[in-house]
């Protein structure tokens, strides 16, 4: 995959979204040959604005509402669960193939005060969960 700038990207996925890919490509037949995943009727690569229109629908049609309805939004979505989680910043930023964790920091100022403390006393060692071996 190409990112931001044109970097190439790794962009590994679960084995539930490979389970839900095998069955969607099974369904979808394309009539047009397409080096695309989710190419549009002519098999060519969709647009953002595009994208972000047929989110916006989808959303609507199942009643969500919020201003972060958009790739970029799913991302920070990803990003902040993924910490609440148990993750640390620098396998996020990998993970979200940015080259300094002072990218990945500007995802992570929504999480506030209160979250940093629960995964703090959720990760610490002198926490009453965690043994000295």
């Amino acid at each position: 995959m190409r990112g931001k700038g044109n970097k190439e990207r790794l962009l590994p996925i679960s084995i539930e979204l490979r389970k839900i890919l095998w069955v969607y490509l099974s369904k979808h037949r394309f009539k047009v040959p397409s080096d695309y995943l989710f190419p549009t009727r002519d098999g060519v690569k969709l647009e953002y604005h595009n994208t972000l229109r047929d989110i916006k629908e989808l959303c609507s049609k199942l009643g969500i509402e919020g201003v972060r309805l958009s790739p970029h939004g799913f991302r920070h979505f990803f990003s902040v669960t993924f910490m609440r989680r148990g993750g640390d910043i620098y396998r996020l930023s990998r993970l979200l193939g940015h080259t300094s964790v002072k990218t990945t920091e500007i995802y992570l100022q929504s999480m506030g005060v209160e979250m940093v403390q629960q995964l703090h006393q959720q990760l610490s060692p002198l926490s009453s969960n965690h043994t000295m071996r």
